[in-house]
């Protein structure tokens, strides 16, 4: 597979296409600088999962992702907010759902949806969870993350029925996943 998330994707009837800087692509690509190889108006839906935070120079991408969509074509992209550093190389950012809708409000973009990962104990969980995975899980270990899961998701629950707004989870944003159209 060319990306973990190729396996999302069905490409029976559709002609996908990937760009990475690595070389395990279709066209490699330097989004911190270079242009996409595409035409103007010539893309229908682009995807952009957890890559944002590791680009620098940010607008370009944007622009770039706009500049070769089609008049009403679709990009489907998600960050990671309370998330562990992860520089894969580099990790630069952390957005807030207000940030990328200025950032894309301010090319052209039209925000169609937006949805979270979030929760106060799904964040400890994630962190707990990090944590373990940076040393080989034993039997023990992976037991123990299980035991923790089930108690943060009766964390985030009981705080869900305590609090009727869910305000206190809604705080706790692990990813934002966005959907705009150009």
């Amino acid at each position: 597979l060319k990306s973990t998330y190729m396996r999302f994707i069905d490409n029976k009837d559709n002609q996908v296409i990937t760009v990475d800087i690595s070389d395990n692509c279709d066209f490699k690509c330097n989004l911190e600088m270079e242009k996409l190889p595409f035409e103007d108006n010539s893309v229908e839906i682009i995807f952009c999962f957890n890559v944002l935070e590791h680009i620098y120079n940010h607008k370009n991408v944007i622009n770039e992702v706009y500049r070769v969509l089609k008049p009403n074509g679709k990009f489907y992209m998600s960050v990671p907010f309370l998330l562990n550093k992860h520089a894969d190389p580099y990790d630069f950012y952390r957005y807030t759902d207000t940030t990328l809708d200025r950032l894309h409000n301010e090319v052209g973009f039209k925000k169609l949806n937006q949805n979270t990962l979030h929760g106060a104990g799904k964040v400890a969980h994630q962190t707990l969870s990090w944590i373990y995975s940076n040393g080989k899980l034993s039997i023990v270990g992976k037991f123990i993350n299980i035991i923790f899961g089930l108690f943060f998701t009766a964390l985030d629950k009981t705080l869900n029925y305590f609090n009727h707004t869910k305000k206190i989870n809604k705080a706790f944003v692990i990813t934002y996943f966005m959907e705009y159209q150009k």
